[in-house]
């Protein structure tokens, strides 16, 4: 039982893109199957809207918030420009905002910002930190259902839940 990582993908970068950014980082560990999906939602967001995404832009970033940090600043003093950031979860979207704070860049006014997850903590952030949601709630739910039918001899299926969009300061 999960989220559609995809999805949340596509509809976090096709934001970036509608709101003008054209040259969008991405940081997540690509080994990782959710964060595999949530890169081709990235790529397939800039195929439909006729974006050639810049591979330097995307980094193999594991969720340690040295390397999110490092990986943060590696992007700033490289030699490709890029104006919004999708980072594959809310922890890593606000240590990147926290980086791009440091090396003097504002968000969203310089860099626009995605997460993922919707964490309580995102909605009082400064800025308030667009994000995925991800229906946790429901997935818990769902995963007790799907415990209970196993143990009642049903056969295991996967389940995929839809995520949401959350708009709010940080992509401007």
């Amino acid at each position: 039982v999960g989220g559609d990582n995809r999805l949340g993908g596509e509809l976090a970068t096709a934001h970036l893109l509608r709101a003008g950014a054209r040259r969008i980082a991405f940081l997540g560990d690509e080994g990782l199957p959710e964060i595999r999906d949530r890169l081709d939602g990235y790529l397939q967001a800039h195929a439909r809207a006729g974006v050639k995404p810049i591979a330097a832009l995307r980094r193999h970033t594991p969720f340690v918030q040295e390397r999110i940090l490092e990986d943060v600043a590696a992007l700033v003093q490289g030699p490709h420009r890029f104006d919004a950031i999708f980072a594959t979860s809310d922890l890593m979207a606000l240590t990147a905002i926290t980086a791009l704070r440091r090396l003097e860049r504002r968000v969203p006014e310089d860099v626009r910002v995605v997460g993922y997850d919707d964490i309580p903590v995102a909605q009082f952030f400064h800025p308030a930190l667009s994000t995925v949601r991800q229906p946790m709630a429901e997935a818990g739910e769902q995963l007790v259902d799907a415990l209970l039918s196993q143990l009642a001899g049903d056969p295991a299926t996967s389940r995929v839940l839809e995520t949401t969009l959350v708009v709010r300061e940080s992509s401007g």
